[in-house]
């Protein structure tokens, strides 16, 4: 029960146990045993915020990152991302920063909701889920066009 409330930090730790008897006089041993506290993955990652918020201009690359937090040690706290949800126009890398993977345009669509997953390195994996919304910002990329090209007026003029 000791080693559920050592802190993570402490990888390694010594315990002297002495042993007395009850004899006259009274006899002891002492050992000392070495302890190597090992790691198991306990923690799912965790992302700091449930969602984030991201704004891009349309027709550039956006680049927001999303991080989660895994306080295992080695492999149990390596976390890998991923887009769960259908955002083909997106691609999240290994750190975490996700950016286009085509040019977006706001007069198709003006905003996007991915849901990304972190993973960690344990068997079995943990993870956790953040929603990422991203705004789409118009930009003054479309020039007017007429309905009608050919149009005819009658001007009247008035002759003083």
């Amino acid at each position: 029960m000791l080693l559920d409330i050592l802190p993570k930090q402490l990888e390694r730790f010594s315990v002297t146990v002495i042993a007395t008897d009850s004899g006259l006089p009274p006899l002891s041993s002492e050992c000392t045993i070495d302890v190597e506290v090992l790691d198991v993955n306990d923690n799912p990652p965790h992302f700091g915020q449930a969602v984030y918020k991201a704004a891009v201009m349309e027709n550039l690359d956006p680049g927001t990152k999303v991080l989660a937090h895994d306080p295992d040690s080695e492999h149990f706290g390596r976390v890998s991302y991923e887009i769960t949800s259908d955002a083909v126009a997106f691609h999240i890398a290994e750190d975490g920063w996700i950016t286009t993977t085509e040019k977006l345009d706001r007069e198709l669509k003006s905003s996007h909701r991915l849901t990304v997953k972190a993973t960690d390195g344990g068997t079995p994996p943990l993870s956790d889920i953040a929603i990422v919304e991203i705004e789409v910002e118009d930009q003054n990329d479309n020039a007017p066009v007429f309905k009608h090209c050919n149009m005819t007026a009658v001007v009247q003029v008035l002759l003083l």
